[in-house]
């Protein structure tokens, strides 16, 4: 019945083959020339033989693009107007030809929800049978000569249908083949819904969405005329002051630029910020495609959010935040998601096999929430020119994240950070995330591995990234918080929460990566993934602890991929192009119900907070201890949690004592020099001329100098001696025979074992605390079953330490008695595991028998040994939580209320300056 559709549009030259085949389309292979499609990934030309329904294909969805839906707004537009988005029947109006009745009849199917129909056309070149077909409300399922249209209110239903389920049309088209054929309407051919039900769909997801961004542009012009105005005037604004652009019926779709995360200001495609300092070398690679040279200007300069973020999220970006507090202005959370990815597309036709298969034509969804390509490979050049290629390194198991240098052995803190390599490398190793040459994804069975996403705080998409490396590397995250940060105001400070956030915290301080945001950015780790961190790391990057979180979570992102999750089949199979526009449409939706909902999320977190709040205050009100001393006790735990620990080294005592000779060397000069000094003070004859009073002042001044360097000298000699335990001072020839004494390598090791024994029994001690208080609250489901799992692996590795320690304590008792140790030489006592974590102040633990002095003076600290105030110092902060949530929930209540406000009065104005006819109608309102 409609066999024959697609060949009469090729015979008419509705599919331009002329204009997509080479000139010797016959002897020469078949060539397809992609349009520059606005995803910047597809400048690109494919040569190979296609088959007759790629090119097919291909005809068709240029002429799509070119003609069809570009002519279709208007009339789109007049009939929602007209039949008020579906609800009055609309009738055929008569059309007057105007091209000398040059065209064809042409019957078409009509297939509505229930029946079929059939409709005689008139088409000629002034009257489309695309747009003869809107008028009535129906969609055409081929651009030119269509023998099938579908019913518009089937397809705006199929379209709400998809977002909240799978999208399957197949299923749908099935489904509707057999209940009208129960009805007796019967298709002649099998299978012939299907696939121009599909092509029906598409095309019609695409000129809703088309429609919506031209109104868009009218409301944001007129948005700017409003908020020029001072708040009393804005209702009194002359429609005729208002010019509102021509809405474009002309340019092709995918040559179209709207306010996106592709085109920000809707004029120039997105390029990366460039670099302000000096030192920067990557510059070079920005050059961008479509000429504007302020671009880099007004982002330097801007005091509001963009448009593209208004748009995005207005209890984020709706009002005016002065900035300048202690809490971040916008909180944005970063994820990815590896299960969200697409099969390899191979050809299928015989002689072509194993070859990569031909993509399918271009979707360019308006609005689109998606970073292009060219911007992600950009930054991917970056990170790589930034980071050198083979550096001497202590490779390990996250080689990227190990220490360089002949430093390897030592812990460190980096500047900029607060937390020590030791802790960071091992929050490294714990995370698949962290590790960017892991395969997540095998490469040869998918072409897009997964999808990366920034969210706010209230779980809206701002921006997502299309994935295609086998592993989470790095300059995702960063090529988002790069267009993110350009799009804010320039005295915006931003708190970004992400399971890594230690990890890319370090890569931007150590690689300068984003030395022109890093000032205004900080760093956490989303609540859930937490627990999985060391717990240094915790206590700088938990947002529970940081203080400028609020009760952020940073799991939005969670809760996305739990949205998208019925997805997941669906685009394992669907094309290049349809998988990016289906996830932009269901990510659409989600925003829209998350909108429809902002005022209920509003109280409900407000309601909560206060809750939270009362039981903290009263648990507070049964702690006698001052705020002021919680938080030293808070200060003191994260500087002395916060040191690096000393490491083993089969040269430890080798090296200590190098140390006290070399200190020896030095003090011995010293002396010396004073003696020569006092000497020449000695020497200096009598007599009161200048010439003596000067010589004597300058030999007093410089006697006074050295003597402090004697003592200086003398003091750290004292202190590496009673590191060693060497008690009398011992001679230089005594010191230069100790130097590969094995006593002295164990005695210096242990006490490394001891310190780390000791911080790691802390730590585990501090998350098994937190882990009994969330059980004695409520149930914490996955978040309980990371720390378990954390605290299982740290106990292993406490083990190993312990074990160690007490093997190096054998050794030193068979060395008593030989080589010089006495046999009576004290010995450290051993370290039982049994006890260990109590930390109890008689603990062995916390007794420095036969090694250096404690620097406790054997008394625990009061933030860990203290009960009230361990307790005391998260009861505080879980208040300071609590005022700060309130405080961002009023803020952002005060943003709502201003963008109803503008959005509202920038309605008004479109509507009076276009007295209503063809530009708000079908826009639904937020």
């Amino acid at each position: 019945m409609f066999s024959g559709d697609i060949e009469e549009e090729l015979a008419a030259g509705g599919g331009n083959v002329s204009s997509l085949t080479s000139p010797k389309a016959v002897e020469e292979p078949f060539v397809v020339q992609y349009p520059l499609y606005a995803r910047d990934l597809d400048r690109i030309s494919v040569e190979q033989k296609l088959s007759r329904h790629v090119r097919r294909r291909a005809a068709a969805a240029q002429r799509w693009n070119r003609d069809v839906i570009p002519g279709l707004i208007r009339p789109y537009m007049e009939h929602m107007r007209e039949s008020q988005r579906g609800q009055l029947p609309t009738s055929p109006v008569p059309h007057t030809c105007s091209c000398d009745g040059v065209g064809v009849m042409k019957q078409v199917t009509a297939v509505y929800m229930d029946r079929l129909d059939y409709v005689q056309l008139r088409i000629c070149p002034c009257a489309p049978a695309p747009v003869q077909l809107v008028k009535r409300g129906l969609f055409p399922c081929s651009p030119v000569y269509p023998a099938l249209a579908v019913s518009l209110d089937m397809l705006e239903f199929v379209s709400t249908l998809f977002v909240h389920l799978a999208p399957n049309e197949t299923a749908w088209a099935d489904a509707l083949t057999s209940f009208l054929a129960r009805r007796g309407h019967v298709f002649e051919a099998q299978d012939s819904l299907r696939r121009r039900f599909a092509s029906a769909l598409g095309q019609y997801q695409v000129l809703v969405r088309v429609v919506t961004a031209e109104m868009d542009k009218q409301i944001s012009v007129a948005r700017h005329v409003v908020l020029s105005r001072d708040p009393a005037d804005r209702g009194d604004i002359p429609p005729e002051t208002i010019m509102l652009p021509i809405i474009d019926d002309s340019t092709p779709i995918t040559n179209r630029l709207y306010i996106s995360a592709l085109s920000p200001d809707g004029r120039s495609v997105r390029q990366p910020s460039t670099s302000t300092t000096e030192n920067s070398s990557r510059s070079h690679a920005i050059a961008p495609p479509v000429p504007n040279p302020d671009l880099h200007t007004r982002s330097n300069t801007r005091s509001v959010p963009s448009d593209y973020l208004r748009s995005r999220c207005p209890l984020c970006f709706g009002g005016d935040v002065s900035g300048g507090g202690k809490l971040p202005d916008f909180f944005l959370c970063l994820d990815a998601c590896f299960a969200i990815r697409r099969n390899k597309d191979y050809d299928r036709r015989p002689g072509h096999k194993k070859q990569p298969g031909i993509q399918d034509p271009c979707i360019v969804p308006p609005g689109t929430r998606e970073l292009p390509r060219s911007f992600l490979e950009i930054w991917k050049a970056r990170v790589e020119e930034a980071r050198p290629g083979n550096p001497a390194r202590r490779m390990s198991k996250k080689g990227e994240y190990a220490l360089d240098g002949p430093d390897a052995d030592d812990d460190i803190i980096e500047a900029g950070l607060h937390v020590p390599n030791s802790s960071l490398n091992i929050c490294g190793e714990s995370f698949v995330a962290a590790d960017g040459d892991r395969v997540k994804t095998p490469g040869e069975r998918f072409s897009d591995t997964g999808v990366m996403a920034g969210v706010c705080r209230h779980d809206r998409v701002v921006m997502w990234a299309n994935m295609w490396t086998p592993g989470e590397q790095q300059f995702y995250a960063l090529a988002l918080i790069d267009a993110i940060m350009a799009e804010l105001p320039t005295h915006w400070r931003v708190g970004i929460l992400y399971d890594i956030g230690c990890q890319i915290h370090r890569s931007i301080l150590k690689w300068n990566l984003l030395p022109r945001w890093i000032p205004r950015i900080v760093f956490g780790i989303s609540v859930f993934h937490a627990y999985c961190h060391q717990w240094v790391c915790q206590l700088w990057y938990n947002p529970r602890k940081g203080g400028v979180w609020g009760l952020t979570d940073g799991e939005g992102c969670e809760r996305l991929w739990n949205d998208l999750r019925r997805l997941i089949p669906n685009l394992r199979v669907t094309g290049f192009h349809r998988r990016l526009f289906v996830l932009d449409l269901q990510i659409e939706h989600l925003d829209h119900l998350k909108m429809q909902q902002a005022g209920v999320w509003l109280e409900k977190r407000v309601k909560a907070t206060k809750a939270r709040l009362i039981i903290a205050q009263e648990k507070r009100a049964r702690i006698p201890l001052s705020d002021e001393f919680l938080q030293s006790q808070f200060e003191e735990q994260r500087a002395y949690q916060s040191r690096p620990l000393e490491r083993q080294s089969k040269k430890k005592g080798f090296l200590a004592v190098e140390k006290i000779l070399a200190v020896r060397q030095r003090l011995d000069a010293a002396r010396d020099l004073v003696e020569a000094l006092q000497k020449q003070l000695i020497a200096i004859p009598v007599s009161d001329t200048i010439a003596t009073r000067n010589e004597v002042g300058e030999i007093t001044s410089a006697l006074a100098e050295q003597e402090k360097v004697v003592s200086c000298l003398s003091k750290q000699e004292d202190d590496l001696t009673a590191i060693l335990k060497l008690g009398d001072p011992v001679s230089y020839d005594n010191l230069k025979k100790m130097k590969d004494h094995p006593w002295f390598e164990h005695q210096l090791n242990m006490r490394a074992l001891k310190a780390r024994i000791l911080a790691k029994a802390c730590q585990r001690n501090f998350e098994a605390h937190n882990l009994t208080g969330a059980f004695r609250s409520k149930a914490l489901g996955d978040t309980a079953e990371h720390t378990n799992k954390a605290l299982k692996r740290r106990y292993r590795s406490i083990k190993n330490l312990v074990t160690d320690y007490n093997k190096r304590r054998l050794s030193m008792i068979k060395l008593r008695g030989r080589r010089g140790i006495p046999r009576n030489a004290v010995i450290p006592p051993p370290i039982e595991m049994k006890g260990l974590f109590s930390l109890d102040v008689d603990n062995d633990i916390w007794q420095d028998i036969g090694l250096a002095d404690d620097e406790f003076g054997g008394q625990v600290p009061p933030w860990l040994g203290d009960e009230d105030v361990r307790n005391g110092i998260q009861i505080v902060q879980e208040i300071m939580n609590c005022h700060d949530e309130l405080y961002l929930c009023e803020r952002e209540r005060s943003s709502l209320q201003h963008w109803f406000n503008d959005e509202s009065a920038a309605l008004i104005a479109v509507l009076q300056a276009s007295k209503g006819k063809g530009v708000i109608s079908g826009r639904r309102v937020c």
